[in-house]
């Protein structure tokens, strides 16, 4: 009798240890498995993170590009004020007419003044965009801006007419062919030089 009850007792023993046996294995996969999720979703929560702030720099340099790409074409339009000509009818040369009008006088024909020496709308406009481009020193290309600065230094050694009139036209620089040879050229440059850097722009990956 007390051998098949020791049999028995053992046979119990071993199922209860190989329930616990079990149920230890069980538990612990389970928790490695809970921990590789969460090692998972961390990694995961990271990359998100990770790919939110490239998004941001992203937008970022976007919207700085933008804005130097604006400034840039403000700087265009400045030096197209200043290369827009109109041709102005000469009929006969007058004493106090120099070089360029003189000449033009001379042959019966007409002259090309830039309109900023002519009309007051167009040197408003050219002289309001001035000053507003004078504050962007560091926000701009600086051989863009040092072309700039050489346009408006010109202009204030070479003052404007007080008025329209080929008279008054003519008593100042601005009747003479080496005056506005130099104003066109240096407003090409400016031109030239804001071509060149949205070229740059445009090259950029």
């Amino acid at each position: 009798m007390k051998k098949p009850l020791a049999a028995l007792g053992l046979v119990l023993l071993g199922g209860v240890l190989a329930l616990l046996g079990q149920h230890l294995l069980f538990s612990g996969s389970e928790r490695e498995d809970e921990r590789l999720l969460a090692e998972l979703e961390r990694r995961q929560d990271l990359q998100v993170q990770q790919l939110r702030r490239a998004e941001e720099r992203f937008k970022a340099d976007m919207q700085l590009a933008l804005v130097g790409f604006l400034r840039l074409l403000e700087f265009r339009r400045f030096a197209e004020l200043g290369q827009d000509l109109s041709l102005v009818v000469v009929a006969s040369p007058g004493a106090a007419q120099q070089d360029a009008l003189a000449e033009a006088a001379a042959a019966g024909g007409g002259v090309k003044l830039p309109r900023v020496v002519l009309d007051n709308a167009a040197r408003r406009e050219w002289s309001d965009l001035g000053q507003r481009l004078a504050g962007l020193k560091d926000g701009v290309d600086p051989r863009v801006f040092e072309a700039f600065q050489t346009i408006r230094e010109f202009a204030a050694s070479h003052p404007w007419p007080a008025r329209g009139d080929l008279g008054t036209i003519a008593q100042s620089n601005w009747a003479r062919s080496v005056t506005i040879d130099r104003w066109l050229a240096l407003n090409k440059n400016l031109s030239s030089r804001v071509v060149a850097v949205v070229s740059q722009f445009n090259a950029q990956p």
